[in-house]
């Protein structure tokens, strides 16, 4: 059968499913704009989605989903069976970057420093960060202050991923860089109004102040963009993702890598690549040309 058009996946099956149809979305109305035989599918079951798949067959898939599924490997080596193009990253570096802890052993390995991190276990010392291992949107992600909250914490971590990961809290500035087309974009220095980036304060208008430029000084912007795309290159990151981290006392420390960033009204990439003069058009464009399977 033919291969045809360009096929906008949005939804899932994960935590994130609300935030995919946004992101999504907004992806579809760009690529109706840009391309020919555009559709949008709204997956709500993977068994119904690998029926259709065989009868769409489309040529490009453009993934807007989030979470498990859709950004962890597992939707990658179906497109990459049926030889369909899909864009973001491969297998590999899905499932690696979807795996907090693993993804940061990793990191650590080429000389990047991280937080004392602990996987299913507890870091022994307050205050921290409980996590969940594979998952976004900082969705079962809390703070403790100490021990008599500590088990709540997991708790709620081990609603969204079977395996969560205790952190120590630095108390720093939170930094994010995207990296999109291969070019490495200003780092964004993000400040929520209250508590910590959570949930809440990534998706609600006006709960945090994003920073573009940084505080950061010429030298630590250099070195934190070096670092983003050594890590980018070393996970086997591609076309584009977002790279965390906490910096304090001059040294940038890694959280986490978003594989398939949101493009939602308050997600960060956007706002970054409005700043560095990159349209969404012109960002879209390069993903549909630049889309492959392994």
């Amino acid at each position: 059968m033919r291969k045809r058009g360009i096929l906008v996946l949005g939804g899932g099956i994960s935590s994130e499913r609300e935030v995919s149809l946004k992101t999504s979305f907004h992806l579809f109305q760009v690529a109706k704009k840009l391309f020919k035989e555009v559709s949008f599918y709204n997956l709500k079951s993977t068994k119904k989605f690998l029926k259709d798949i065989e009868i769409l067959k489309p040529e490009i898939i453009i993934n807007g989903l989030h979470g498990s599924f859709g950004e962890d490997g597992t939707l990658q080596a179906i497109l990459n069976a049926l030889e369909i193009k899909y864009t973001g990253s491969g297998v590999l570096a899905s499932s690696l970057c979807m795996d907090k802890y693993r993804s940061s052993l990793i990191v650590e390995d080429i000389g990047v420093k991280i937080p004392q991190t602990m996987f299913n276990g507890d870091v022994g010392q307050f205050p921290c960060i409980v996590k969940p291992n594979s998952n976004g949107s900082s969705l079962g992600v809390t703070k403790v202050l100490g021990k008599e909250n500590l088990a709540k914490a997991i708790k709620h971590a081990k609603e969204f991923s079977k395996d969560f990961i205790i952190q120590e809290f630095i108390d720093g500035k939170e930094i994010t860089v995207a990296i999109c087309a291969s070019k490495v974009l200003e780092p964004v220095e993000i400040r929520p109004k209250k508590g910590f980036y959570n949930f809440k304060a990534k998706y609600s208008q006006g709960l945090t102040n994003f920073l573009i430029p940084s505080s950061l000084s010429k030298k630590d912007v250099k070195k934190v963009k070096e670092l983003a795309l050594k890590i980018y290159h070393t996970l086997g990151i591609r076309q584009y993702c977002r790279i965390d981290f906490i910096f304090k006392d001059g040294t940038f420390y890694f959280l986490e890598v978003n594989t398939l960033p949101g493009f939602t009204p308050t997600s960060l990439v956007p706002r970054v690549m409005s700043f560095e003069g990159m349209s969404i058009e012109e960002f879209v464009k390069y993903l549909v040309e630049t889309a492959q399977y392994d």
